[in-house]
Protein backbone atom coordinates (compact mmCIF):
# COMPACT_ATOMS: atom_id res chain seq x y z
CA UNK A 1 0.00 0.00 0.00
CA UNK A 2 1.31 3.50 -0.91
CA UNK A 3 1.04 6.11 1.65
CA UNK A 4 -0.16 9.37 0.39
CA UNK A 5 2.41 12.45 1.83
CA UNK A 6 0.91 14.69 4.38
CA UNK A 7 0.61 18.09 4.85
CA UNK A 8 3.30 18.11 6.86
CA UNK A 9 5.80 16.32 5.06
CA UNK A 10 4.71 18.45 1.92
CA UNK A 11 5.50 21.93 4.34
CA UNK A 12 8.56 20.11 5.34
CA UNK A 13 10.09 19.19 2.24
CA UNK A 14 9.52 22.74 1.39
CA UNK A 15 11.50 23.84 4.62
CA UNK A 16 14.25 22.06 3.78
CA UNK A 17 13.88 22.64 -0.31
CA UNK A 18 14.22 26.55 1.10
CA UNK A 19 16.99 26.36 3.02
CA UNK A 20 19.19 24.70 0.83
CA UNK A 21 18.58 27.19 -1.47
CA UNK A 22 19.19 30.22 0.75
CA UNK A 23 22.56 28.30 1.14
CA UNK A 24 23.55 29.25 -2.58
CA UNK A 25 26.52 31.92 -2.75
CA UNK A 26 25.56 35.53 -3.37
CA UNK A 27 25.50 36.13 -7.48
CA UNK A 28 28.56 37.31 -8.17
CA UNK A 29 29.27 40.31 -11.17
CA UNK A 30 31.35 40.40 -13.79
CA UNK A 31 31.86 43.39 -16.47
CA UNK A 32 33.41 43.19 -19.12
CA UNK A 33 34.18 47.32 -20.77
CA UNK A 34 33.52 46.21 -24.53
CA UNK A 35 35.07 49.92 -25.32
CA UNK A 36 38.13 49.54 -24.18
CA UNK A 37 38.75 46.44 -25.23
CA UNK A 38 38.25 48.07 -28.44
CA UNK A 39 40.06 50.41 -27.84
CA UNK A 40 43.11 48.79 -26.62
CA UNK A 41 42.84 46.74 -29.87
CA UNK A 42 42.72 50.10 -31.98
CA UNK A 43 45.79 51.26 -30.10
CA UNK A 44 47.40 47.20 -30.45
CA UNK A 45 47.55 47.96 -34.58
CA UNK A 46 48.47 51.51 -33.97
CA UNK A 47 51.52 50.46 -31.96
CA UNK A 48 52.14 47.84 -34.68
CA UNK A 49 52.03 49.78 -37.74
CA UNK A 50 54.33 52.74 -36.45
CA UNK A 51 57.14 49.65 -35.28
CA UNK A 52 57.19 49.01 -38.96
CA UNK A 53 57.53 52.56 -40.03
CA UNK A 54 60.14 53.22 -37.46
CA UNK A 55 62.37 49.79 -39.11
CA UNK A 56 61.50 50.49 -42.48
CA UNK A 57 64.82 51.25 -43.45
CA UNK A 58 66.28 47.60 -41.26
CA UNK A 59 63.53 45.75 -42.87
CA UNK A 60 64.50 46.96 -46.63
CA UNK A 61 68.09 45.71 -45.47
CA UNK A 62 67.59 42.59 -43.55
CA UNK A 63 64.04 41.43 -44.82
CA UNK A 64 61.19 41.15 -42.32
CA UNK A 65 62.13 37.26 -42.11
CA UNK A 66 65.34 37.95 -39.85
CA UNK A 67 63.18 41.02 -37.38
CA UNK A 68 61.09 38.95 -35.19
CA UNK A 69 58.94 42.36 -34.08
CA UNK A 70 58.73 42.66 -38.01
CA UNK A 71 57.11 39.38 -38.59
CA UNK A 72 54.73 39.79 -35.42
CA UNK A 73 53.77 43.50 -35.92
CA UNK A 74 52.98 42.41 -40.28
CA UNK A 75 50.86 39.88 -38.58
CA UNK A 76 48.93 42.19 -36.11
CA UNK A 77 48.80 44.64 -38.90
CA UNK A 78 47.23 42.42 -41.70
CA UNK A 79 44.62 40.91 -39.03
CA UNK A 80 44.13 44.91 -38.05
CA UNK A 81 42.61 45.32 -41.80
CA UNK A 82 39.80 43.19 -40.78
CA UNK A 83 36.53 44.61 -39.08
CA UNK A 84 38.36 45.02 -35.86
CA UNK A 85 34.87 45.79 -33.94
CA UNK A 86 33.31 42.60 -35.53
CA UNK A 87 36.35 40.44 -34.34
CA UNK A 88 36.15 41.97 -30.57
CA UNK A 89 32.52 41.17 -30.23
CA UNK A 90 33.43 37.79 -31.39
CA UNK A 91 35.79 37.17 -28.99
CA UNK A 92 33.47 38.71 -25.93
CA UNK A 93 30.49 36.63 -27.37
CA UNK A 94 32.74 33.69 -27.31
CA UNK A 95 33.50 34.03 -23.20
CA UNK A 96 29.93 34.96 -22.65
CA UNK A 97 29.10 31.40 -24.22
CA UNK A 98 32.14 29.99 -22.50
CA UNK A 99 30.72 31.36 -19.40
CA UNK A 100 26.72 30.36 -19.76
CA UNK A 101 27.66 26.64 -20.64
CA UNK A 102 30.11 26.19 -17.69
CA UNK A 103 28.46 25.38 -14.56
CA UNK A 104 31.34 26.34 -12.53
CA UNK A 105 29.76 29.78 -13.56
CA UNK A 106 26.87 29.14 -11.64
CA UNK A 107 25.98 32.03 -9.69
CA UNK A 108 27.72 34.90 -11.99
CA UNK A 109 26.19 38.13 -13.28
CA UNK A 110 28.28 38.37 -16.93
CA UNK A 111 27.85 41.86 -18.13
CA UNK A 112 29.48 42.94 -21.19
CA UNK A 113 29.11 46.56 -21.26
CA UNK A 114 29.71 48.94 -24.46
CA UNK A 115 28.64 52.30 -22.16
CA UNK A 116 31.11 53.83 -19.93
CA UNK A 117 31.83 52.33 -16.98
CA UNK A 118 30.06 54.49 -14.50
CA UNK A 119 26.38 52.00 -14.86
CA UNK A 120 24.75 51.20 -12.27
CA UNK A 121 26.34 47.98 -12.17
CA UNK A 122 29.64 49.64 -11.78
CA UNK A 123 28.42 50.91 -8.13
CA UNK A 124 27.48 47.95 -7.00
CA UNK A 125 30.84 45.68 -5.91
CA UNK A 126 32.00 43.68 -8.98
CA UNK A 127 34.95 42.47 -10.51
CA UNK A 128 36.00 44.73 -14.06
CA UNK A 129 37.19 42.56 -16.54
CA UNK A 130 39.51 43.99 -19.15
CA UNK A 131 40.62 42.03 -22.74
CA UNK A 132 43.86 42.85 -24.72
CA UNK A 133 42.80 42.09 -27.68
CA UNK A 134 45.49 41.36 -29.98
CA UNK A 135 44.09 41.20 -33.93
CA UNK A 136 45.48 37.66 -35.49
CA UNK A 137 45.91 35.60 -32.06
CA UNK A 138 44.49 33.13 -30.70
CA UNK A 139 44.82 33.98 -27.28
CA UNK A 140 44.31 37.85 -25.61
CA UNK A 141 46.24 38.97 -22.05
CA UNK A 142 43.62 39.89 -19.09
CA UNK A 143 43.02 41.47 -16.18
CA UNK A 144 40.28 41.22 -13.59
CA UNK A 145 39.54 44.11 -10.71
CA UNK A 146 37.66 43.41 -7.55
CA UNK A 147 36.51 46.49 -6.89
CA UNK A 148 35.66 46.25 -3.11
CA UNK A 149 39.75 45.52 -2.61
CA UNK A 150 41.44 46.24 -5.43
CA UNK A 151 42.92 42.78 -6.00
CA UNK A 152 44.31 42.43 -9.39
CA UNK A 153 44.61 39.01 -11.04
CA UNK A 154 46.33 38.42 -14.89
CA UNK A 155 46.36 36.04 -17.45
CA UNK A 156 46.40 34.95 -21.04
CA UNK A 157 44.55 32.34 -22.80
CA UNK A 158 41.62 31.90 -25.43
CA UNK A 159 38.23 32.24 -25.14
CA UNK A 160 37.17 29.11 -22.97
CA UNK A 161 40.35 29.54 -20.55
CA UNK A 162 39.44 32.90 -19.80
CA UNK A 163 35.99 32.14 -19.08
CA UNK A 164 36.73 29.59 -16.65
CA UNK A 165 39.52 31.75 -14.78
CA UNK A 166 36.99 34.40 -14.62
CA UNK A 167 34.45 32.07 -13.34
CA UNK A 168 37.03 30.73 -10.55
CA UNK A 169 38.00 33.86 -9.67
CA UNK A 170 33.81 35.37 -9.64
CA UNK A 171 33.12 32.56 -7.37
CA UNK A 172 36.13 32.20 -5.30
CA UNK A 173 37.02 28.80 -6.14
CA UNK A 174 40.32 30.48 -6.96
CA UNK A 175 42.45 32.28 -4.77
CA UNK A 176 43.18 36.09 -5.04
CA UNK A 177 45.30 38.45 -3.27
CA UNK A 178 45.01 42.01 -2.52
CA UNK A 179 47.32 44.51 -2.66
Amino acid sequence: MRVQPGVGQTIGAAAILLLVASCDKPVSTVILDGRQTEERAKSTCETAQNLLDKDAGMISQLTCAHITSCMESTAIVAACGTDLTSNVRALETDIASEMTGNTQCRGVNFVQSHEPAESKKAQQPHWALSIQFTPGKETHAWEMLRSTDKALIRGEGNAREIAQRVCALATGTEATRSH
